[in-house]
């Protein structure tokens, strides 16, 4: 099958992406290095006894059901290009790779987001991480410290 269009590639684009939109309302999205993240420190948790295996298994279940295999919330993969991209990120806040890459990509996100008249609010619990978002103008969430009262005031009821 062969699809041609008077559309440029970014007019394709925009209207692929309206079309998926449109059918696929998108709320959320995450970064499958940020779910990794989210495995790491349950099982740091686990293994120092600050999490008991019921609860661990518990976790891990409602991460597979809430996250994962949720397609309304989008999954952003790590790219070479992305990776690559980071690398300035590192250096500009002194920040591990990993965290460069998922600040990098937020930053990224949340330019597109911000041109359509939203926004994204970065939920994570490393500080360094939350810093550097914040310094970058990102609106930050973390879970450890903050409650859902002040989650409602970044995202709505």
């Amino acid at each position: 099958m062969h699809w041609q269009s008077d559309m440029s590639p970014s007019q394709e684009r925009r209207w692929l992406i309206s079309c998926w939109e449109a059918f696929l309302p998108i709320d959320w999205s995450c970064s499958t290095l940020g779910i990794a993240e989210v495995v790491s420190v349950l099982v740091r948790r686990k293994n120092a006894g600050r999490l008991s295996a019921a609860s661990f298994s518990q976790a891990i279940v409602q991460l597979g059901h809430e996250i994962i295999q949720k397609r309304s919330i989008v999954k952003v993969e790590p790219t070479n290009a992305l990776v690559i991209s980071a690398l300035n990120q590192i250096q500009k806040h002194s920040i591990n790779a990993t965290d460069a890459v998922v600040l990098h990509a937020a930053l990224g996100l949340a330019n597109y987001l911000r041109s359509i008249g939203n926004d994204l609010v970065l939920f994570a619990s490393d500080q360094r991480l939350l810093r550097a978002a914040q310094v970058e103008g990102l609106a930050t969430f973390n879970p450890e410290t903050q409650d859902q009262s002040a989650l409602a005031v970044l995202v709505g009821p």
